[in-house]
């Protein structure tokens, strides 16, 4: 449903004071929406909403009069708030809040993953970004190989500037025949074989660059390199006490696990100035990232870490690590 459509099925009361939408009001500040309360509620009112008004029966009448109280609510809360951030994988949820918010400025950090046109995150962000005045785009990952990947993200920030993106029916003049190659190609063998349309392709470069250029501000690394801190190398000499030692024999040299157990014992005498020098680091107020080659090791700098100050914690990754425990 598009904010247009819905809006002639709004109580006034949606469209917030009168008839504009919630103004920010008061001092700057930031809210953080860190959950989908809105989702299922916003569910409601739009099922509702493609229910024409003649023919809803008094029940679903209450019901949308309800739903639009709670998400006005959401709305009402927001009024006091100059800048929203919001996770665009839980946008979906809060759309109909944000837009009784009524944005004006719309900034999308990371806007290659609005690649895919039907994801519900860029359904969510198109929706926005047709009642924002002005919309921003940044990224830092650049879309190289396949032409395709840009046209959702650039027409969520320059609406309809290069048209559709393919139609089997009139597929000339169509961004995906202009700049992606698109050919028709078979798929398969013999009974099951079938004529498909490959736009993973590329074409007319030089012209989509120069489209391109006129609202997107390139950077590459060699133009940001002297605005970067320089990359400071260092390497620490670190005395092994005698007692942590050992002189590895021939016979020694010849049995690899006698002597990985003469490594581990070397290793283990380390422990003490590396933890040091974490420490230091920490003392700092600077995040450290430690390698290490053995697991034991790791843990235990962990150990002499967990606990040494306010606010310090430490934390262990290895491969033996859960994908759920690591994310």
């Amino acid at each position: 449903v598009k904010p247009g459509e819905v809006a002639k099925w709004w109580p006034d009361a949606w469209r917030g004071l009168g008839d504009k939408p919630y103004s920010p009001k008061g001092p700057q500040g930031v809210v953080l929406l860190d959950g989908v309360a809105p989702a299922k509620w916003q569910d409601k009112f739009r099922k509702l909403v493609e229910i024409k008004e003649e023919k809803r029966t008094p029940e679903q009448v209450k019901e949308m009069a309800e739903a639009s109280a709670v998400l006005d609510d959401f709305g009402k809360e927001l009024q006091n708030a100059v800048v929203v951030i919001a996770h665009s994988a839980i946008v979906y949820a809060w759309v109909e809040v944000l837009l009784r918010w009524g944005l004006k400025v719309l900034i999308i950090d990371e806007i290659h993953e609005m690649s895919s046109f039907d994801a519900r995150r860029s359904i969510a962000t198109k929706e926005l970004a047709r009642v924002a005045v002005h919309r921003i785009g940044t990224s830092g990952t650049p879309m190289l190989n396949r032409p395709r990947d840009l046209h959702n993200p650039v027409d969520i920030l320059c609406p309809r500037r290069f048209g559709y993106f393919f139609s089997p029916n009139r597929p000339a003049g169509t961004y995906a025949v202009n700049f992606c190659g698109s050919h028709q190609k078979t798929v398969g063998v013999g009974p099951e074989a079938k004529t498909v349309w490959d736009h993973d392709g590329k074409s007319n470069e030089e012209l989509l660059h120069h489209r391109l250029s006129h609202f997107m501000l390139r950077r590459v690394a060699r133009e940001v390199d002297t605005q970067l801190p320089e990359l400071v190398r260092q390497i620490v000499d670190v005395k092994i006490a005698a007692t942590k030692s050992v002189m590895p024999t021939f016979d020694i040299l010849k049995d690899k696990a006698h002597l990985r157990r003469v490594l581990d014992l070397a290793a283990d005498g380390k422990l003490a100035q590396v933890v040091a020098l974490v420490k230091g680091h920490v003392d700092e107020g600077e995040k450290v990232l430690v390698f290490c080659h053995r697991q034991k090791f790791a843990e235990a700098i962990v150990n002499e870490l967990t606990g040494y100050a306010d606010g310090v914690g430490a934390t262990f990754i290895h491969g033996g690590l859960p994908t759920k425990e690591r994310e």
